[in-house]
């Protein structure tokens, strides 16, 4: 079992949308991460919707230089964002 979240960073710090319930492992889950200016949203299953506002002014979520992980990642990612 798992929690999973969802971090973005708009120049002011990152962003956390974690779920606040875990996940079965080893089962398919329908996940969508919607991000509309300051806010991002994570919808899981299509029925639990969790949403968080970035601080700061900026909107623009820059990936040029970014790298983006999709999947289990490592503690030490968890150390770069």
């Amino acid at each position: 079992m798992c929690f999973l979240k969802c971090r973005f960073k708009l120049g002011q710090g990152v962003t956390l949308i974690a779920t606040d319930f875990t996940l079965q492992l080893d089962q398919w889950h329908h996940v969508e991460i919607i991000r509309e200016g300051l806010q991002g949203t994570l919808i899981v299953n299509k029925d639990y919707s969790f949403t968080a506002e970035a601080s700061g002014k900026s909107v623009n979520l820059d990936l040029e230089q970014s790298k983006v992980y999709l999947g289990g990642a490592t503690n030490i990612l968890e150390n770069r964002m």
